[in-house]
C-alpha cells in the first residue's frame, strides 16, 4: 500500500532497510545507513516528527548524532512546548507549523470495518487497493 501511496511522487522512496533486521531498530543507527548510501553531498536527509516524539528525544539512542547526520523538523502540537529536558537540542529542530489533521492507522482501520467512507484520508489507489482485497472488515 506504501507503493501505492508514493508511485506517483517522484520526491517518495520507500527503504526496507528495517524490514529483515533481526534485531531492534534504532532510527539513529537507520539514518546512519541512508547516509552512508546517499552522502552529504548528494542528497539533505530529513527525519520528521510530531513535537510529542521531540519531547522524548533525550530518551533516544544517540540523539546527538541523529541530530548531526540529519535535519530535523518537528511537527507542531497543540499546547506543546519543548520539554527543559531537550532544550539542548531546541536550536537545532526546524519546527514546522502545519494545519493539524486528526487521523491515525487505527482510525482508517475502523472508519473501513464500519463500513465509513475513507475517501480524501488516503490515496485513492490506497482505498481501491484495501476494497479490492477486503481489508479491515
Amino acid at each position: 500500500m506504501m507503493k501505492l501511496a508514493i508511485e506517483n511522487n517522484p520526491y517518495f522512496e520507500i527503504s526496507e532497510l528495517e524490514l529483515f533486521q533481526k534485531k531492534t531498530s534504532y532510527t539513529v543507527d537507520t539514518i546512519t545507513k541512508l547516509r552512508e548510501i546517499y552522502p552529504k553531498n548528494s542528497a539533505e536527509l530529513y527525519f520528521l516528527m510530531g513535537m510529542d516524539n521531540v519531547n522524548q528525544l533525550h530518551l533516544w539512542k544517540r540523539p546527538e548524532k541523529l541530530l548531526q547526520i540529519c535535519t530535523v523538523v518537528a511537527f507542531e502540537r497543540p499546547g506543546m512546548v519543548f520539554h527543559p529536558s531537550i532544550e539542548e537540542y531546541s536550536s537545532r529542530i526546524n519546527i514546522c507549523n502545519v494545519p493539524l489533521l486528526e487521523l491515525s492507522s487505527t482510525d482508517i482501520r475502523d472508519r473501513v470495518k464500519n463500513k465509513k467512507t475513507i475517501r480524501y484520508l488516503v490515496p485513492s489507489e490506497v482505498e481501491d487497493y484495501i476494497n479490492k482485497h477486503n481489508l479491515y472488515r
